[in-house]
């Protein structure tokens, strides 16, 4: 996994406020968390979710194609096709109007085991200008954060020797969640599970075992969540998950941990019995593993 901060986020301190059950305020300290400049921003300690209601979509135009790949297949989240270019190094672009940018987010991609450097740039109207370049070390999914930026073009560039495969990418502006999540979060690299077919013989003998498909599961939860929050900004997430595939970076500050798959269900906000706080639970089923 890979998560590519834009140059110029500096640490600062952040304090958050906690609620007692009583309802009193209990004011915290952390001098780890990075922010942007932005006050209207997350502290980086907060998850980014880019789904089909936050990303751009427009004309698509890539810099060459390889013979049976498509340059407009990373533009949907169907993963089974991709696209490839023929030459390297290789650009992949998107022309779309309006709107801010602050993420681009890459998946079922080669780009670790090809060993291909990523960037992210937009056309400032003169020439392009980098946001961010990331080294991926796997085929993870890939989550570029930068500063909002309304852009007519943007584009992924790839450097390297070997032309990689790549699935899906989106541009967009994310979803920042207001509060982060604390302990009990599994790493998705950890949570591969696998579908197995036992065989065994009359008489309980192990004869072998086959395995049908490989998954993981990243499971997130939030809470204290406002009311007056989670109406503005959850139904969106709630529509946009019932059809195409999500991203996840649960603290992208911090760890390079970024989820791409679909959710087993439409995740659905519970009052906690404190004031008007609420709570939620999403579970991604991620693309399988080798």
């Amino acid at each position: 996994m890979t998560v590519v901060i834009q140059p110029g986020y500096q640490p600062i301190s952040d304090s958050v406020t906690l609620l007692t059950e009583a309802g009193d305020s209990i004011i915290t300290e952390r001098t780890n968390t990075l922010k942007t400049e932005n006050p209207d921003e997350q502290p980086l300690c907060h998850a980014r979710i880019a789904h089909a209601r936050n990303w751009i979509s427009g004309a698509i135009a890539a810099s060459d194609t390889a013979p049976d790949y498509y340059a407009n297949a990373p533009d949907n989240t169907l993963t089974y096709e991709k696209w490839k270019p023929l030459s390297m190094p290789a650009t992949w672009e998107v022309t779309a109007s309006g709107g801010d940018v602050n993420y681009c987010a890459i998946a079922a991609h080669t780009c670790g085991t090809d060993l291909v450097a990523v960037a992210v740039d937009y056309w400032d109207g003169t020439v392009w200008q980098e946001v961010g370049e990331g080294f991926p070390q796997d085929n993870s999914p890939i989550f570029f954060i930068f500063g909002g930026v309304s852009a007519e073009k943007y584009r992924v560039r790839l450097i390297g020797n070997t032309a990689p495969e790549i699935g899906v990418i989106k541009f967009g502006r994310a979803l920042e969640m207001p509060y982060h999540i604390f302990d009990g979060h599994s790493p998705t690299s950890l949570t591969q599970q696998a579908t197995l077919r036992q065989v065994e013989s009359e008489t309980g003998e192990f004869l072998g075992r086959s395995k049908q498909r490989t998954y993981g599961m990243g499971a997130f939860a939030w809470e204290r969540l406002r009311r007056s929050w989670i109406d503005v900004h959850w139904p969106d997430l709630q529509r946009a998950v019932e059809c195409d595939a999500v991203f996840v970076a649960w603290r992208p500050g911090t760890f390079q941990d970024v989820a791409f798959g679909q959710v087993d269900g439409v995740p659905i906000p519970s009052f906690i019995g404190l004031q008007d706080f609420m709570s939620v639970e999403m579970n991604v089923k991620t693309r399988g593993y080798a």
